[in-house]
């Protein structure tokens, strides 16, 4: 067997015919002396989510490894827990749209889909401790003793946990930047920031009118935006007064969706919003 790690084949002497799943572990154990991880892996040219792990080591001709470091590993399960919350998601909202009775094979199928994600939100937790799952996970679990009749409920705790993954990685990788990067990345959102006035203006505009439905569509973008930028503001250290001012305005922004005062909200973008984000432009 050829084993290739990172595109370079290695000279990993196995003195008996073993599993795959025993052949990764002592990978794994020869890689963690330079604390390395394996990412992903390849058997006989076909990617791990189609490989056989009860393939012995005389049935593979050739294993690809890919090793990274510890914060290569957490982001590479963060794409791995994405995609995965998203194919659960998709195939229960497909099966709540067909309104047809789901057979014992779908609801093993989603049974172990759900078990697999907590247990990766869990595992993934301790690196995100300032973030609080417990609710969602606990909805999961609830629901997950009886996915027949839970499917909706199922569906918004996965549309939140997805959302919760997403700001994960996003706040993941602004953690991982070095100083020049996190500057150069503030220097990017400050440079929107005229743009995005614009749309605010619109927003405030659009609520005032009676139009809730296009101004909270085009919200939502521009709340993911500010996110994004109190992530970097945070890494960077950049005018730490008015990343306060900022966080507090996001609450007050939030509060006013969730009483669906949408007065007080145009007020509130309109002016306060805006102001603050203009002071960082001129910062």
């Amino acid at each position: 067997m050829d084993i290739l790690v990172n595109g370079q084949e290695i000279d990993f002497d196995l003195q008996e015919n073993i599993a795959l799943t025993k052949v990764l572990e002592h990978l794994q154990e020869w890689a963690s002396k330079d604390s390395m991880f394996v990412l992903d892996y390849k058997v006989n040219g076909e990617n791990s989510g189609l490989a056989n792990q009860s393939l012995m080591s005389s049935q593979i001709n050739t294993l690809e490894i890919e090793l990274g470091d510890q914060s290569q590993l957490v982001y590479s399960h963060l794409e791995e827990l994405t995609k995965y919350v998203n194919k659960v998601g998709n195939f229960i909202a497909g099966s709540i749209q067909k309104k047809k009775p789901l057979d014992i094979s779908a609801i093993a199928e989603i049974d172990e889909g759900l078990t697999w994600i907590i247990d990766s939100l869990q595992g993934l937790q301790r690196y995100f401790e300032g973030y609080n799952i417990q609710n969602e996970l606990l909805v999961l679990e609830e629901k997950q003793g009886n996915i027949a009749q839970n499917l909706p409920e199922i569906l918004e705790g996965l549309i939140s946990i997805r959302n919760t993954v997403e700001l994960w990685s996003k706040s993941y990788v602004i953690s991982n930047l070095n100083e020049e990067e996190a500057t150069e990345v503030m220097q990017g959102f400050v440079l929107e920031i005229a743009q995005q006035t614009d749309i605010l203006e619109q927003i405030a505009t659009d609520l005032t009118a009676g139009n809730e439905k296009k101004a909270l569509a085009l919200l939502e973008t521009i709340m993911q935006w500010i996110s994004d930028g109190i992530l970097i503001m945070n890494k960077s250290g950049f005018q730490p007064d008015l990343l306060k001012k900022l966080n507090e305005t996001m609450n007050e922004v939030a509060e006013s969706l969730n009483d669906n005062d949408f007065v007080t909200l145009a007020d509130i973008i309109d002016y306060d919003l805006k102001d603050i984000l203009n002071e960082l432009a001129a910062a």
